[in-house]
């Protein structure tokens, strides 16, 4: 009985631990176009509240190559693919900088830039509706790992 009980108080570390894990996908609303000035970003958690590899990255960028009606948006999970660091996103040169090791990923498209991560960020497909509310809807890749 005992080892009932050790089980039942680790359960609530099995997500956070569970790195590899495939989470429910659930379309979710992240944002209205509004919140994003151009050349902007945001960070969201998705597809869950809790994994620590689940923090992400919307950004309103250039027109015409992303996802959303002017197709300007473009989401990427925030953990880069070298050594998990949390990245941030440099307005002024449309690139996602990774402050550890100095990794850089392009804006448009999450692909590497300049190392040393060799591969590119996870995608996370939008939605945009009429009335500008922005969703995440789909992951491609796995985060942490790149696609």
């Amino acid at each position: 009985m005992s080892g009932l009980t050790v089980l039942a108080a680790l359960m609530p570390y099995g997500e956070f631990l569970s790195y590899g894990s495939k989470p429910k996908i659930e379309r979710k609303k992240i944002a209205n176009i509004s919140d994003l000035k151009p050349h902007s970003a945001i960070i969201f958690q998705w597809p869950t509240e809790t994994h620590p590899y689940h923090t992400n990255l919307l950004i309103r960028g250039r027109e015409g190559v992303g996802m959303g009606r002017k197709g300007d948006l473009y989401a990427y999970n925030r953990v880069c693919t070298h050594l998990q660091c949390l990245l941030n996103y440099d307005s002024n040169n449309d690139q996602i900088i990774c402050p550890c090791h100095g990794s850089v990923f392009a804006g448009k498209d999450g692909n590497v830039v300049n190392g040393p991560a060799r591969k590119p960020l996870p995608t996370i497909e939008l939605e945009e509706e009429e009335n500008g509310d922005i969703y995440a809807v789909k992951i491609v890749g796995e985060f942490g790992y790149g696609r």
